[in-house]
């Protein structure tokens, strides 16, 4: 996926009519209404971010809106953070993922640090009960190089604040420890930190990579925050400071939608009261549309941003001109544009360098640019390499994406940041199934239970082993558990708790991986000496194929199509695994490596486990 920052356009938003009204309406405080088109929002909510330089919180109605409205500010360089909402609907007893907690904790932090973020979130988000900012503040813990630390009351303080012990740090929220040395993965962080001690002086704090256990570098210090939200009995809009803005796209929707889940809510809350699985007592976990309105009303600064509505600040974005993949009147529409010599024409697209070669043949000379480094002037065409959702005209400024040029626009795929669950519900799981934790060893599944922890209840997964032993495992650790998969029909044996049978297993597994590895690396040293067939660099057919792909790549789909090639273009035998998760784009990969064999005359085949997926 290529960076984009378009904020040296921002400041044209001074050129829009009413613009420069509303600004200064917010930066004196109050509410105000402004019609705005739906593309347009981006650059106008990431103008306003820069122009006030005040904490914003901008709620959409839906999540994925709130998603794509994130991806949107970034590529306007205004660095916005996303308050996603938690991965179950309230009653549903299920965990949230880490990362989804990471979030909404490094957001939560951003916003009582002092900092002037945006931050993003939908209607389900918002509504969302959460820690309260006096209790958060008190859990955060700065730790600096040179400190003395008790270290008992160190590892109960984080305890206290929702952190967790684990054998291996890999996940938000967990800490090990290892005589001096104590890793801890805050939720405020990016990676985790291993702090290596002296006695009880902090002598070192090295970040490191969660998936390797490897350093990344020094710091001279790091922050620990809350690692739970419980117990859960604020919203999201008592960590605005005083003076930020809150912006509501489409109130009315917003309204809607949480009246909605507040149906539903109501609904599963009676039905699992009625099973006996909830309390009739129980907290109820969200805030509803009247109580989210009386937090709205103590906020100062608001904005309403709306598709139509009477008596707001109309704000003149016109939808950009669609084509629809004809060329030909896109260019011609380009030239009739800077013959006026008043407008200024942006474009972002994935497909810049065809742009470019096509424009050249007009006499319009506009090279495909990794990023601008300046406002374009008058009568002048600016390409960017890059993907953008949608463009719009303001008269002065006409900016066209893949959306108006080809009719469809790259979306960027979604990536998991840590460890993978095995299975996406607790549900999935039949009590008797087999089942292996990688600490413990073979289980059977013996169902989940609620059990209160502090102040909040969470659900368990109890895994039953030999001699009756059981193990409770936490819902949001369920990554550390997986299916039991044998060779044979036959039921296995179960492990035992507290002995070293579990850890011999694993030793002796490790043992004939590590001879199967000298068997290959022998195998690929006779490869090295052996010729191959070479193929050619890239064709522009290739190129083509590749800009025809609906999602933006992946890091590690753009390193496995460089690595591939490469492989490819030596004249050595080639033998590539790719391996990856569901949708994650291995196909496109794939046909990249195909296409490129066939365009220098040679034969593919490409062999897929069902009928269904060959179709």
């Amino acid at each position: 996926m290529e960076d984009i920052n378009l904020n040296v356009l921002l400041p044209l938003a001074a050129e829009v009519p009413g613009y420069g009204d509303l600004a200064r309406s917010l930066a004196e405080g109050g509410e105000r209404g402004a019609v705005a088109a739906g593309a347009a929002r981006p650059f106008l909510i990431a103008a306003l971010h820069r122009e006030l330089d005040i904490p914003m919180l901008v709620i959409t109605p839906r999540p994925e809106e709130a998603r794509h409205l994130h991806d949107q500010l970034a590529a306007w360089g205004a660095a916005p953070l996303l308050f996603p909402e938690p991965d179950s609907l309230p009653y549903e007893g299920l965990a949230s993922d880490p990362a989804t907690v990471q979030q909404r904790l490094g957001a939560l932090h951003r916003l009582l640090s002092g900092d002037r973020p945006l931050v993003v979130a939908s209607s389900h988000a918002a509504a969302r009960k959460t820690l309260d900012p006096q209790a958060f503040r008190k859990g955060v813990h700065v730790i600096r190089q040179g400190d003395r630390l008790d270290i008992e009351a160190t590892l109960a303080r984080w305890v206290e604040s929702g952190c967790e012990w684990a054998h291996m740090v890999e996940l938000p929220g967990s800490f090990s420890r290892r005589g001096g040395i104590i890793d801890i993965f805050s939720p405020s962080g990016d990676l985790p930190a291993r702090i290596e001690l002296f006695g009880d002086e902090v002598a070192s704090i090295r970040r490191f990579d969660p998936g390797t256990q490897r350093s990344v570098g020094l710091v001279d210090s790091m922050t620990v925050v809350p690692a739970a939200e419980e117990p859960a009995t604020a919203s999201l809009l008592e960590y605005l400071p005083t003076g930020a803005l809150l912006v509501l796209e489409q109130p009315a929707e917003v309204r809607h939608e949480l009246e909605e889940l507040d149906a539903e809510s109501r609904g599963m809350r009676r039905e699992r009261v009625a099973r006996g699985e909830l309390d009739g007592d129980a907290p109820v976990p969200y805030h509803t549309w009247e109580e989210l309105s009386q937090r709205m009303q103590r906020i100062g600064k608001q904005l309403a941003l709306w598709d139509w509505r009477e008596g707001s600040t109309v704000l003149p974005f016109a939808p950009a001109m669609e084509y629809g993949g004809r060329l030909e009147p896109f260019i011609a529409d380009v030239k009739r544009m800077l013959k006026k010599r008043d407008r200024r024409i942006v474009i972002v697209s994935h497909q810049a360098r065809r742009l470019t070669e096509l424009l050249e043949e007009q006499d319009i000379i506009a090279p495909a640019l990794g990023r601008l480094e300046r406002v374009p002037p008058p009568g002048s065409v600016s390409l960017v390499q890059g993907s953008l959702g949608c463009g719009w005209d303001t008269g002065s400024t006409a900016l066209f994406t893949d959306y108006e040029i080809f009719g469809f626009t790259k979306k960027l795929r979604r990536q998991q940041r840590y460890p993978v669950r095995r299975w996406g519900s607790l549900s999935d799981l039949v009590v008797g199934d087999h089942v292996v934790h990688v600490e413990h060893g073979i289980a059977r599944f013996a169902g989940t239970e609620m059990k209160t922890v502090g102040q909040s209840q969470r659900e368990y997964l109890v895994l039953e082993y030999a001699h009756g032993d059981r193990l409770y495992v936490p819902g949001d650790q369920v990554d550390r558990v997986g299916r039991y998969v044998g060779s044979s029909g036959a039921p296995p044996a179960l492990s035992r708790l507290g002995t070293q049978e579990w850890a011999r297993a694993k030793r002796r597994v490790k043992q004939a991986a590590g001879e199967l590895a000298k068997e290959l690396r022998a195998l690929y040293a006779e490869r090295e000496v052996i010729p191959g067939f070479a193929f050619s660099a890239d064709a522009p057919w290739l190129q083509e194929l590749e800009a025809s792909f609906p999602y933006i790549e992946t890091p590690d789909q753009a390193r496995a199509v460089v690595e591939i090639k490469g492989d490819m273009e030596r004249a050595r035998p080639m033998d590539r695994l790719v391996c990856g998760d569901v949708g994650y784009g291995k196909t496109e990969v794939a046909l990249r490596a195909a296409f490129k064999a066939v365009l220098d005359g040679t034969q593919v085949a490409v062999l897929v486990p069902t009928t269904v997926l060959a179709q």
